[in-house]
């Protein structure tokens, strides 16, 4: 996604100001391609363009919503439909704070953080945000122990380090050998 600005006055020290929606917020637009058709279409010409910035903004997956519990209130889990069932997950809070809820599965309130997902994958990000990416409404347990039985993980019997390893044939910690069977 790309939103469009500009520095008033072409000074660079002055705050960028953005094209805005009807509603105040940032207008977002598929590609710069797309921002540039639009504005041509609505007059700008090439030289207006070369004064405006394009910018690329982190577009996050939200399915569902999540309220944390308070003193008075237990927390509030409102469950949409994605992939293959009915869940809470939220990119944005999974890129935020290890510790804020960023999914629930389906037909459980178990709450899972960043750190649940880091805890599961031996503190390895790239593998926690990989699991994180594919639940879709299953328990990350589950779906961790599915990947173990598919080959796709192993923990070295050499170092204990959990990997990747479909298609690998030693450990990439330690290098000790390493033979995926599926």
């Amino acid at each position: 996604m790309v939103i469009v600005g500009k520095h008033p006055e072409g000074i660079t020290l002055n705050p960028m100001e953005y094209l805005l929606d009807n509603d105040g917020n940032p207008l977002e637009f598929a590609s710069q391609d797309a921002a540039q058709t639009f504005l041509k279409a609505k007059g700008f010409t090439d030289d207006d363009l070369e004064c405006l910035v394009f910018e690329k903004t982190p577009h996050y997956l939200k399915v569902g919503n999540y309220i944390p519990a308070t003193d008075e209130t237990e927390a509030i889990i409102e469950r949409e439909f994605h992939g293959q069932g009915y869940i809470f997950k939220d990119e944005e809070a999974y890129d935020a704070d290890l510790n804020t809820v960023c999914y629930v599965p389906e037909l459980t309130d178990t709450a899972y953080t960043h750190q649940s997902f880091l805890d599961l994958m031996d503190g390895q990000e790239s593998l926690a945000r990989d699991l994180f990416d594919r639940v879709d409404w299953q328990h990350p347990e589950a779906l961790l122990e599915e990947d173990y039985v598919n080959c796709e993980y192993a923990d070295c019997p050499n170092c204990g380090r959990m990997f990747a390893c479909y298609e690998k044939t030693e450990c990439l910690w330690c290098h000790a050998p390493h033979t995926s069977v599926a």
